[in-house]
């Protein structure tokens, strides 16, 4: 055994810790995790999820204007930091899943019968809507766990925001940002809230969007407690990750950005059920257990012909009138292969989901669409030669029937360019003596 290794097993510190939870804690507390605080000059990764299960039952408000929204935010994660020192680093990675209140989550007769959507049904409750939406993430330092935010950007670490339709109607979306700076009496806490507002006319009080969820206990919303994922074993529909560099840390392996794909395509089941693909593979090497991965990807796909060069075929006969437009699924791995597409016994799902409709806001049918998701995992025990994969899993569905071509070619998207990036922040005491790398 190496003094390294001898020393951190006798002071029993946990230098690295990831405590991700899928969306939430029980129902009963907003819990944090227990960690042995690190040194001065370690580092820390770890999240908490708060998402009350109020905000899955009722869902997200939303606003005729953004600065009502701003007044009336809902936290979804909280992490607990205690003792922020403004000569630390800290890095945030947080993401959202939203789910726009389509006609299948309002008729009662589809859809999650536990869904907030099911209340707009009209008459003396507010109507269905096909309005455009705007949805912000805000991150922030906060005094409490359920703390929200002023509503003010001067008082925000992070924000990002995108728009929403009836078309586009899976709305995930991400947020991250290094900071430096931060101080404890402005709260321990880092927590993430998000906001929905509308310019539209046809706005009613009462309307909402949902806030997907992982419940424990059933399927439906309506008794969900949201499902802890401390080890991230379990895929998660989002997250908030913070990263803690100490002070006089200064170790962090990065690669440069990276867009060669390992499979440049993604099968479509037009079945409707899922095929999950890896479509990226990066090895890490020298890994050990605490060693910090981060990454991020944004890829972009076109289905504008899923059977390219040729047309795909419906009940036997040529369809040039096909173009993927329904659901591309893709999320992080942290696997001990290239070809492993799910986290089985010591890997790790590093991002939650991101789902996002292939066409364009306003229902066309192009074809086009994109993903993008980030996160940041605690590795756990490595394989003996000490060499994990950062796999980015990809699925593509619609229940279309569509066939292969008269050629054989079956229907796919295509990837047509793509940014990937990882860091891996070392653990200060590796068994070996040697870092985490992305060479050889």
């Amino acid at each position: 055994m190496s003094p390294q290794t001898r020393l951190r097993r006798q002071l029993g510190i946990a230098l690295l810790i990831s405590t991700v939870l899928s969306l939430g804690t029980a129902a009963r507390a907003l819990a944090t995790a227990t960690v042995t605080q690190p040194r001065a000059n370690g580092i820390t990764q770890k999240a908490d999820g708060v998402e009350p299960p109020a905000a899955a039952k009722a869902g997200i408000p939303i606003y005729p204007s953004q600065s009502a929204a701003r007044s009336h935010p809902v936290v979804v994660y909280s992490v607990d930091a205690p003792k922020l020192a403004s000569n630390e680093r800290v890095h945030i990675a947080g993401s959202n899943h939203i789910s726009y209140c389509t006609s299948a989550d309002i008729d009662p007769a589809t859809g999650d019968a536990g869904s907030p959507c099911k209340g707009l049904v009209g008459g003396t409750q507010p109507d269905s809507y096909t309005y455009t939406l705007h949805l912000e993430i805000h991150a922030y330092q906060a005094p409490s766990a359920t703390a929200k935010s002023s509503g003010q950007p001067s008082g925000w670490l992070a924000s990002t925001e995108r728009l929403c339709t009836w078309h586009y109607h899976h709305c995930a979306f991400t947020v991250k940002n290094d900071l430096t700076g931060l101080a404890a009496r402005k709260g321990q806490y880092i927590n993430q809230e998000v906001t929905a507002w509308t310019d539209s006319p046809d706005w009613e009080s009462g309307q909402m969007v949902e806030l997907e969820s992982n419940c424990i206990n059933g399927t439906t919303l309506s008794n969900c407690n949201p499902q802890p994922n401390n080890d991230q074993q379990t895929l998660s529909k989002g997250q908030l990750s913070v990263v803690r560099m100490g002070r006089n840390y200064g170790g962090s392996v990065t690669i440069p950005t990276d867009g060669q794909f390992t499979q440049n395509y993604i099968l479509i089941n037009t079945s409707g059920t899922f095929q999950k693909q890896v479509v990226y593979s990066r090895p890490i090497y020298g890994v050990d257990a605490g060693d910090v991965i981060e990454t991020s990807a944004g890829v972009q796909l076109d289905g504008t012909q899923p059977c390219a060069p040729d047309y795909c075929t419906l009940n036997g006969s040529s369809d040039p009138t096909y173009v993927f437009q329904h659901a591309i699924e893709g999320e992080w791995l942290l696997a001990n292969s290239p070809t492993h597409k799910s986290a089985g016994s010591g890997e790790r799902w590093i991002s939650g989901s991101d789902v996002q409709n292939c066409q364009a806001a306003d229902g066309t049918g192009d074809g086009l669409c994109r993903l993008q998701m980030m996160g940041a995992v605690t590795a756990p025990t490595p394989p003996e030669d000490r060499t994990m994969y950062l796999n980015f899993v990809a699925l593509a569905k619609d229940s279309s029937g569509e066939g292969p071509s008269t050629n054989g070619i079956a229907p796919k998207v295509t990837l047509s360019s793509g940014q990937f990036d990882a860091t891996c922040n070392p653990s200060l005491f590796p068994d070996s003596g040697a870092l985490c790398r992305f060479s050889p």
